[in-house]
């Protein structure tokens, strides 16, 4: 997937991937807005459906 993407999206990819590296079930997590909090909701349902974790998405706005 991140074949294709531009170097500022590939940077935006990896530090989504990592911030979400730091999420851990039972969580409450500040969900963001723009391009990166994007990537970083992909990433964290991605970590849901595979770890089974459950968090509480807390929106800025």
């Amino acid at each position: 997937m991140t074949e294709e993407l531009s170097p500022i999206d590939r940077a935006k990819f990896v530090a989504a991937k990592r911030a979400v590296d730091f999420i851990e079930d039972g969580m409450r997590v500040g969900l963001g807005t723009g391009s990166t909090a994007a990537w970083m909701v992909r990433c964290l349902a991605e970590k849901i459906q595979h770890e089974g974790i459950r968090i509480k998405g807390v929106p800025t706005s």
